[in-house]
């Protein structure tokens, strides 16, 4: 028995990419098996009769062979297929340079230190107006001592790494808070 069905263009052009290497029909294939599989193993769940999942995996499943003899031969009907394999890496990952992300990550760190410590200051001195010096006061000094240390600390780091020296205005400043202590 023969069948002539006339296809539109649109449908000539579904027929060709369902054909073409490229994986299409791995990829729907693999989607209806899941959908099979799901079916199979949850229709009682998700509240189907028996009739109806039975329906519904006989309509799946001639909706796999259709797929497949669209096709045509390079894609056949029960081999188990990974969607995936058609793709390959086509270049290794860039290697990140250690000393570099940590003279960066300390020059990151360097710059937040010197955005927070005039607003740490300044918390200082308003308990100073407050009337608060007692140890909320002390407290505050020490951060804000520790913090400039911790500038100290990068900037002499990140001018021991001959490939990342900090910005002339980070080791400025580190010169500055340095000498005023």
């Amino acid at each position: 028995m023969e069948n002539n069905i006339n296809l539109t263009p649109d449908a000539v052009k579904a027929i060709q990419a369902l054909q073409h290497p490229c994986g299409t029909y791995q990829f729907y294939r693999a989607h209806l098996d899941r959908l099979f599989n799901y079916i199979l193993n949850y229709s009682d769940e998700i509240g189907m009769s028996d009739n109806e999942a039975m329906h519904t995996l006989r309509a799946l499943n001639a909706l796999r062979a259709d797929i497949a003899d669209i096709a045509g031969p390079p894609a056949p009907l029960n081999e188990p297929v990974d969607p995936f394999d058609s793709f390959t890496l086509t270049a290794a990952p860039d290697e990140l340079d250690e000393a570099k992300e940590t003279a960066a990550d300390l020059l990151r760190a360097y710059e937040y230190i010197k955005r927070v410590l005039p607003i740490i200051e300044e918390a200082g001195e308003h308990t100073k107006r407050a009337g608060f010096e007692d140890s909320f006061g002390v407290r505050i000094t020490e951060i804000s001592n520790l913090l400039k240390n911790a500038m100290s600390l990068i900037s002499a780091m990140a001018n021991d790494d001959s490939d990342a020296a900090p910005t002339e205005d980070a080791a400025n400043d580190s010169k500055t808070e340095d000498t005023a202590e």
